[in-house]
């Protein structure tokens, strides 16, 4: 019975926490996105220059 109880709340916990991180992600302001692309791009060696 402990086990089956255990087994239940990860299944339970883990998609709650995914669409938590998804919902803040969609929630996030557009310029907030926009930084974060540039990061990445910056990240990967696209783009070297960074908008002052």
């Amino acid at each position: 019975m402990s086990l089956m109880k255990s087994d239940t709340t990860d299944e339970k916990l883990q998609p709650e926490v995914l669409y938590d991180s998804q919902h803040r992600l969609f929630t996030m302001p557009p310029a907030v996105v926009c930084y974060a692309s540039v990061a990445r791009w910056s990240m990967k060696g696209h783009s070297a220059q960074r908008p002052d």
